[in-house]
């Protein structure tokens, strides 16, 4: 919102060797730390992702509802620390395969504001069931839930549907190949 803003205030951005308006958004001081915040944030959201990843496989293969992948414990002390190579390589590949097929980063950000908002809204839908089976509470708080956050997320999510010609298309493209290949 801090960059909305500022955008909102300052059209065009003077300075041309910066062309990304969070950075140009904060004193100039601050720029070098802010870049160094985003790196080690990048860092820490890939690996949360990965690791995300290595988990639901577990998961779904133990279930029977993913084929059977080579799973290493890394530790012998902490449960849970486990390592798949298939899908390891298989991250790899994907993310080389859309850095490779973007080449812009203004289209891979659209790409994953799409993404990003759609895992909310489905978040707050599946919430709503939470509150109603989980925690036994009545259906309409449940609904105000829904209506309160979903309204702001679907608001979101529709901006991030101009994008759809722009890179937005990926996350929805991956999404559909990915479901038409469940059993």
């Amino acid at each position: 919102m801090g960059q909305a803003a500022y955008l909102s205030q300052h059209h065009v951005i003077e300075n041309e060797s910066y062309r990304i308006g969070f950075y140009v958004s904060g004193p100039e001081k601050l720029r070098l730390p802010v870049l160094v915040i985003a790196i080690l944030a990048a860092v820490v959201g890939s690996q949360a992702i990965v690791t995300g990843t290595f988990s639901i496989i577990k998961q779904c293969s133990s279930l029977g509802c993913f084929p059977r992948v080579k799973i290493v414990n890394t530790s012998s002390k902490i449960h849970g620390q486990i390592y798949i190579p298939e899908l390891n390589w298989t991250l790899m590949l994907l993310c080389l395969a859309v850095t490779i097929g973007f080449r812009d980063t203004k289209r891979m950000g659209n790409a994953s504001g799409l993404a990003v908002i759609t895992v909310m809204l489905v978040t707050t839908c599946l919430m709503s069931l939470v509150i109603v089976l989980c925690w036994r509470k009545s259906v309409l708080l449940a609904l105000c839930f829904v209506i309160f956050f979903g309204t702001i997320e679907a608001l979101y999510f529709s901006a991030s549907l101009i994008k759809y010609l722009e890179g937005a298309w990926v996350p929805i493209a991956m999404a559909f190949t990915f479901s038409n290949n469940l059993p």
